[in-house]
């Protein structure tokens, strides 16, 4: 059974419009984002991991000569309040997410493409 014409039309008008432009942009954008993201991220890394090193040290060793007392327990309450305000942040982020639904699904063959774009920039070697 053949398509309409009408249907056919509207059929590749989706694809060059929407999908086409999609997964180009989602391919360009994924390759530069893994790159950047390589570089960026083994540094930030680093640098995260020296400076936590050296306070956590600095700390410690400042504790041993007695110039401080570091209460642990205070310490572990005031991560457990940064964890709880992370999860407050998430609750309401989830409402807003919900309420987004329709605009997304409006634009889901665009996003689509440029989504399996992105993926297949990420993954090119």
């Amino acid at each position: 059974m053949a398509l309409p014409t009408a249907d056919l039309t509207q059929l590749l008008t989706t694809i060059v419009t929407q999908i086409g432009p999609g997964v180009t942009g989602g391919f360009v954008v994924g390759y530069g984002i893994k790159k950047a993201a390589l570089f960026l991220l083994s540094i930030a890394l680093k640098i995260a991991a020296g400076v936590a090193g050296l306070f956590v040290l600095g700390l410690m060793g400042l504790e041993a000569l007695g110039v401080i007392k570091v209460d642990y327990v205070r310490l572990a309450s005031l991560f457990e309040q940064v964890a709880a305000q992370i999860a407050a942040a998430v609750m309401w982020l989830v409402p807003e997410v919900a309420n987004a639904i329709p605009t997304v699904l409006q634009f889901l063959p665009l996003s689509g493409s440029f989504g399996v774009g992105a993926v297949a920039g990420v993954l090119k070697h």
